[in-house]
């Protein structure tokens, strides 16, 4: 137990440090050629083999399965791939152009030698995972900055009662009802609260309970 323990511990932390810092630029440096991206592989497996306490002669495969930890060319695809379904929801960001170029399947088509860009890498990878890149939906641009928002009026009138300190009666004397999101509940999603007219009282409130399936 103590063993396993340990073992979490350190996978954990070689997440935080190793994997962490191998996982900075993929998209970027994974466009290099194999034998230099196999220099980082030693590193994850030493990592590895110092969290499980595995023997040098250990097995690679067996290795990353015993971390459940992908290689790193699986990896590298993986995070390739919700960069660029992010990517494809924002339009208005610079990249943009630069990766989904109308001009990029023309220009490498005949440069065999040259390594291809980002998009045209995972088009493969796109089609085996059946991502339907047309259908995905666009973010609004909003022309409106952040530190231009309209102040979010908050009522944090309940946190002067602190549960250790007062009584359930208490707080239910002092507050009407309470409304939460609902986390408790295995199918239970979210709980909204929508105003159509002015507050008259409890009553003018439409709860709206949303379900979804578990396996979502």
């Amino acid at each position: 137990m103590f063993l396993a323990c340990c073992s979490d511990s350190c996978l954990s932390i070689a997440r935080s440090l190793v994997r962490s810092k191998i996982d900075y630029g993929s998209i970027v440096y994974g466009a290099t050629w194999k034998s230099y991206t196999q220099i980082l592989e030693p590193i994850q497996n030493s990592a590895l083999r110092l969290a499980l306490g595995a023997f040098k002669t250990t097995y690679t495969p067996s290795l990353n399965a015993e971390a459940n930890e992908p290689p790193l060319y699986i990896r590298r695809v993986k995070l390739g791939l919700q960069y660029i379904v992010k990517l494809k929801a924002f339009p208005q960001n610079p990249a943009y152009n630069s990766v989904f170029g109308d001009n990029l399947p023309e220009l490498f088509r005949k440069k065999t030698k040259v390594i291809e860009p980002f998009y045209l890498r995972m088009q493969h990878h796109i089609h085996l995972a059946n991502i339907p890149m047309d259908h995905i939906m666009k973010f609004p641009d909003f022309q409106l900055p952040a530190w231009e928002l309209p102040e979010i009026l908050v009522d944090t009138t309940l946190t002067a009662y602190p549960k250790g300190e007062y009584s359930p009666d208490v707080i239910q004397c002092n507050f009407l009802r309470f409304y939460t999101d609902g986390s408790k509940m295995l199918m239970v999603l979210c709980v909204l609260l929508h105003q159509s007219m002015k507050i008259q009282c409890l009553s003018d409130f439409i709860m709206i309970v949303i379900y979804i399936p578990r396996n979502c």
